[in-house]
């Protein structure tokens, strides 16, 4: 933990120095002006999305810690972990995508942003399909990695890797509500796929350990994707979806 605090504040204090680099003269002796009210309330719901994602994304381990135990937990937290991996390609997408899209929307050019939007949610799944395949087949070997007490782990790291392959294939429409001013639904649908989780982490754990939690993971990440995916047709008339699937109006003005 210290050392990941280090490279934090390292990372920091690089960054500010580059930024200052790389801003025009024009900017850095600018007055500042502050809208902090305005700020507050727009941040609102990104603090709270954050919050809940961590939440959802967590939980599983302190229940299965609390259900089944503290070997079943550290197995679980493993299998998340590696299957996490698939969903790099998603973040990739994420980092690069996002300051581009809320500019295309705010210039209402909403057809170049269906297409960048198709292009982005295509190759996050290909990434985490192919990612997840190579944890299908060689998931024993990949949890040798951290000892042999970790292969009881498999069953749990192929569910929770289909269930990444899931929330790829849904595509990217949380994404695209936060960039586009209505990131109060996305937090709305993350809280609701928190309480289906922890519903049936409660329900499922007790009876198959750690593999419920996974189930779990399977259900929440459904939920969410579903209530995004449809909040972003009817308010963006945006097809978040890789292979177009949802029927969307258009948007105009």
């Amino acid at each position: 933990m210290a050392l990941n605090l280090g490279a934090i504040t390292v990372a920091l204090f690089v960054g500010l120095y580059l930024l200052w680099r790389q801003a025009p003269r024009e900017l850095r002796s600018a007055e500042p002006h502050f809208e902090t009210r305005n700020w507050l309330r727009e941040a609102a719901p990104f603090a709270l999305a954050a919050a809940a994602q961590t939440l959802l994304t967590q939980v599983d381990v302190v229940l299965v810690g609390g259900l089944a135990g503290a070997t079943p937990a550290g197995l679980y937290a493993v299998a998340a972990r590696g299957a996490g991996l698939t969903l790099f390609g998603a973040a990739a997408v994420g980092t690069t995508l996002a300051p581009t899209a809320a500019e295309l929307w705010a210039n209402n050019e909403h057809a170049r942003l269906q297409r960048l939007v198709t292009r982005a949610a295509r190759g996050a799944f290909l990434f985490a399909l192919g990612v997840a395949i190579v944890m299908w087949l060689f998931g024993p070997q990949f949890l040798l990695l951290f000892g042999d007490e970790f292969v009881g782990a498999n069953q749990t790291l192929a569910v929770l890797s289909f269930s990444s392959v899931i929330d790829c294939g849904f595509g990217i429409a949380g994404l695209m509500l936060f960039m586009t001013g209505y990131q109060a639904l996305s937090f709305a649908s993350i809280a609701v796929a928190v309480v289906v989780r922890i519903a049936v982490d409660i329900a499922l754990i007790p009876a198959v350990g750690a593999l419920g939690a996974a189930f779990g993971a399977v259900a929440s990440i459904i939920v969410v994707n579903v209530l995004t995916s449809w909040f972003a047709a009817r308010r963006l008339g945006i097809d978040s979806t890789p292979l177009g699937v949802l029927r969307v109006r258009s948007v105009t003005g």
